[in-house]
C-alpha cells in the first residue's frame, strides 16, 4: 500500500509570490528565524536568477487555522488564514525587498532597505557602494526598474541618455544595454518550484519537516532547534526571550529599570544557552 503524500507541487512566478506576500496571503510562521542574509548573498541570488540557474525550491504550509505568525514587509497586512513560509524565508525576503523596493525587518528588529547595483553592459551585479554610484554604467539601485512606473522602454531610454552624457557608446553597446535591462526586468517571471504542505498537517509535524529539510543557507544548530520547539509548545516563552534581547539593544527613555546593556547585546540563542545552563546547573 502506497504512502499518502502530504504535499502538493506548484510553479508560481516570483511576481506572483511577491504579490501574495504584499496582500498578506503568504506569511511567516514564528518557528522561522529573522532575516539574517548579508547583501552579498542577495547579490549572488539575483545573479543566479538573471542567468536562469536553478535556485532551490520553497516549502509552504497551507493552514486553515490561526498560527502565531508575522508578515515579511513592514507595510504588509496579516490575515488569520495564510500560506506560511516554512523554508525559503531568506530568499523571499530578499526578493520582496529588492523587487518591491520596500524595507524589511532585520534580526535587530530594525527597518532595512536592500539596494543592489547592476551594470547592464558587463552584466555585473554589486552591492551598492561608492564605486557603483560613481560609475555611469551602473544602475545604482535595480529596484527602480520595477517600481519606477514609467515602463521598461522609457526607463532604458533615460538610462542610455544618462550614460551618453558621460561617455560615447556605440549602437551595439546601446542595444546590449537595452537587452540586458529587459532581461533583468524579466527576473520577475522566473518560476520557482514550491511544495505546499497539507492543511491537515499539525504544527509540530511542520516543525519536524522544517528541521529535516533545512540543511542549506544558514545552518541550524541546537539553539535554533530549541527555539523552533518553543514556537510550537511555548510561544509566550519565546516571545519573552526575544523581547528581552530586543530591549537590551535599546536605551530606556525614562529612569525605570531596563534590560539595556551598554557592553553586550545578547541574541536569543545566547540567552537560551544561559537559561539551559542555569536550569541544568551546568557551568
Amino acid at each position: 500500500m502506497s504512502s499518502i503524500q502530504q504535499f502538493s507541487a506548484e510553479t508560481p512566478t516570483i511576481n506572483h509570490l511577491l504579490e501574495e506576500i504584499e496582500n498578506g496571503k503568504l506569511g511567516l510562521p514564528d518557528l522561522q528565524r529573522p532575516f539574517v542574509w548579508n547583501r552579498t548573498k542577495i547579490r549572488d541570488l539575483l545573479d543566479s536568477l538573471y542567468k536562469g540557474f536553478p535556485s532551490g525550491y520553497f516549502l509552504f504550509w497551507e493552514t486553515p487555522k490561526d498560527v502565531e505568525s508575522h508578515s515579511i514587509g513592514s507595510e504588509t497586512n496579516q490575515r488569520p488564514q495564510q500560506k506560511m513560509i516554512v523554508d525559503g524565508q531568506q530568499r523571499l525576503t530578499s526578493l520582496f525587498s529588492v523587487l518591491k523596493g520596500k524595507k524589511i525587518i532585520n534580526a535587530d528588529n530594525e527597518e532595512q532597505l536592500i539596494q543592489i547595483s547592476f551594470n547592464p553592459l558587463t552584466e555585473e551585479f554589486a552591492v551598492r557602494n561608492s564605486s557603483s554610484e560613481k560609475n555611469p554604467f551602473f544602475i545604482t539601485n535595480i529596484s527602480e526598474i520595477w517600481i519606477s512606473g514609467i515602463g521598461s522602454y522609457d526607463y532604458i531610454n533615460k538610462f542610455l541618455e544618462k550614460v551618453s552624457k558621460n561617455k560615447s557608446i556605440s549602437e551595439e553597446e546601446k542595444n546590449k544595454i537595452a537587452r540586458n535591462i529587459q532581461k533583468l526586468e524579466n527576473i520577475q517571471n522566473y518560476k520557482f518550484s514550491v511544495l505546499v504542505l497539507s492543511e491537515t498537517m499539525e504544527i509540530d509535524t511542520v516543525a519536524e519537516v522544517f528541521q529535516r529539510i533545512n540543511s542549506n543557507g544558514i545552518p541550524l544548530n541546537s539553539a535554533d532547534f530549541i527555539l523552533t520547539l518553543m514556537s510550537v509548545y511555548w510561544v509566550e516563552g519565546r516571545h519573552k526571550l526575544e523581547d528581552f534581547c530586543r530591549s537590551a539593544k535599546t536605551p530606556a527613555n525614562n529612569k525605570q529599570s531596563s534590560s539595556y546593556n551598554v557592553f553586550h547585546s545578547p541574541s536569543p540563542d545566547q540567552m537560551l544557552r544561559v537559561a539551559i545552563g542555569l536550569g541544568l546547573k551546568r557551568g
